[in-house]
């Protein structure tokens, strides 16, 4: 799995709105969660799309350090996208 990360710049009580794209054949049955700085969002896990072309908004800390952010299959393990 590769993916990429966009973050728009515009922030609203110091957080910052951040996709994550990425594409991801046969995806296992339950889903995908997403890890900001190793702690799970609140709608994880999400669900893989059945076109494979799999895109996740989220919200992080707009304080300009850097967040890791990962996603979680329940096949593959910990899969780091990289940020743009």
């Amino acid at each position: 799995m590769s993916g990429v990360i966009t973050v728009v710049p515009d922030c609203n009580n110091n957080q910052v709105s951040a996709t994550l794209t990425f594409n991801e054949a046969n995806g296992g049955f339950g889903g995908f969660n997403v890890l900001v700085d190793g702690t799970a969002t609140a709608d994880s896990p999400y669900t893989y799309a059945a076109s494979g072309s799999n895109s996740v908004n989220v919200l992080i800390n707009g304080d300009g350090q850097t967040i890791p952010l990962k996603c979680k299959t329940w096949t593959t393990g910990l899969v780091p996208l990289p940020l743009q």
